[in-house]
């Protein structure tokens, strides 16, 4: 793999292809990115072709910490913001993160250093927010570091269906490969039994099902 190219300037692989956060790093001179996560970062930051990304006119940086799989280290991140700090970099993106710390994580704390060195650092707060409180992520829950995150809104727009008498609305989700529900028109409602067959006898053709839970899974009803 060629390096440095046109679009990156300075880099360096501190781990190799086989490194998977438990086994030796084996660090050579080439960051080539064996399995993507790196290329799609950088795209978001600077493509700069049919597709445009924030900053397509920058010149990258790449300092590899992950093998082709697995994980990483905090050892291993500090000695790469200490390399970018070297190089000059004026942003860090690090797309990375060490659930459930703090700023005073080892991590946290040398994104802060650079920050205060006058490095713009922006990271991941993490994958975990379904986990509860205080599920962020280091470097991201550093004191002085851009934590970027996307959380679910408090409301979700979904399709709708109306029982009479009273009209009240209700929201609804189609199941898992059920067939497309109708988007117009009033039917009647029959109700089933656990096994999804009718309660009464005329079958549901035509009509609204009501299942019962249990018994089945709701694929198989």
């Amino acid at each position: 793999t060629p390096f440095p190219t046109a679009r990156v300037h300075w880099g360096y692989d501190f781990v190799g292809d086989a490194y998977d956060g438990s086994n030796t790093p084996v660090p050579d001179a080439i960051p080539d990115d064996g399995n993507g996560h790196g290329t799609h970062v950088a795209g978001i930051v600077g493509a700069n072709g049919l597709v445009k990304g924030v900053a397509p006119g920058v010149r990258f940086g790449a300092y590899r910490v992950f093998g082709n799989a697995g994980s990483t280290t905090g050892d291993v991140m500090i000695s790469a913001m200490e390399m970018a700090l070297e190089d000059h970099m004026q942003v860090v993106n690090m797309s990375i993160g060490s659930a459930f710390q703090w700023p005073q994580y080892p991590t946290a704390k040398a994104a802060d250093r650079l920050v205060k060195q006058g490095v713009v650092v922006v990271c991941s707060i993490g994958n975990n927010g379904a986990n509860g409180l205080y599920s962020a992520g280091a470097p991201g829950v550093g004191k002085d570091v851009i934590g970027v995150a996307s959380f679910e809104n408090t409301h979700n727009a979904l399709p709708v269906f109306t029982v009479s008498p009273d009209a009240t609305i209700n929201g609804y989700s189609s199941a898992a490969g059920s067939p497309l529900p109708p988007t117009a028109g009033t039917f009647p409602m029959a109700r089933a039994n656990l096994d999804g067959t009718p309660l009464v006898a005329g079958g549901l053709t035509g009509k609204i099902a009501l299942i019962r839970r249990g018994t089945f899974t709701f694929y198989a009803k």
